[in-house]
């Protein structure tokens, strides 16, 4: 059966039997790199539409999505990914034509690895050991504190903005950005719209994403890294 023709039956089966996206189990045979990264493709296309949705409820409520193209107040959270979304973005700035993007992540990275080396390995194994998740989330958002620019950002711009992550997509704030860092001194929260059908996308595509992780060769079960790093290690950058 070739790959086209297997992904279908792949994402029926995650999708039907939990324990995949638990590490209970494997698929066998494991999941190959190319099928991964065409799950996520299809996955955030998913996303994508629902976002899409929700920006027309918004404008039909009378709300004004702020996030737009320079802003960058988000692009200093610490985003966790598992192993086909950095496939993704890894296959991405192979392509002849983002060399100059490669160039200029190539430049960044050892900027951003620098400023977080002491927190990288504790959240990825804080990621493996997955049950408390309390330590995990208060270690992103103390590396979020930092405010360290993201290596794919230049001058403002996402350099694998077509292939960014899911949390990448998800991301917004209605009317202002002035709440966007997670520590503002009044302690409010960013105003965001409430749109269950994309909550429930976004949490199926999770789900599917760490369970197709879990079905990889040589993956080790619910093992996220920083997104910068996990790229930057399938392409040698370190």
């Amino acid at each position: 059966m070739p790959p086209s023709a297997r992904l279908p039956v792949i994402v029926d089966e995650l999708d039907r039997k939990r324990s995949y996206a638990y590490g209970d189990r494997r698929l066998e045979p494991p999941i190959a790199g190319d099928e991964a990264r065409e799950i996520v493709e299809a996955l955030s296309g998913e996303v994508d539409e629902g976002v899409a949705a929700r920006a027309r409820q918004a404008a039909e409520q009378g709300f004004r999505i702020h996030c737009h193209a320079g802003c960058t107040k988000c692009c200093n959270v610490v985003v966790m990914v598992y192993r086909p979304e950095a496939l993704r973005i890894a296959e991405y700035l192979r392509r002849p034509e983002a060399a100059e993007a490669l160039d200029r992540f190539r430049a960044a990275y050892d900027r951003w690895k620098a400023a977080l080396a002491d927190v990288l390995p504790r959240l990825t194994e804080l990621s493996v050991e997955h049950r408390d998740q309390g330590p995990y989330f208060d270690l992103i958002a103390e590396a979020t504190a930092r405010r360290v620019m993201c290596a794919f950002n230049h001058e403002g711009r996402c350099q694998v903005y077509p292939v960014r992550p899911l949390g990448c997509r998800d991301a917004h704030a209605l009317d202002s950005d002035a709440y966007c860092a997670n520590d503002h001194p009044s302690g409010a929260r960013t105003p965001a719209l409430q749109y269950p059908p994309l909550d429930r996308l976004t949490v199926r595509a999770a789900r599917l994403i760490r369970a197709v992780h879990n079905s990889m060769p040589d993956t080790r079960r619910h093992e996220a890294e920083a997104l910068c790093q996990a790229v930057a290690l399938l392409l040698g950058v370190e």
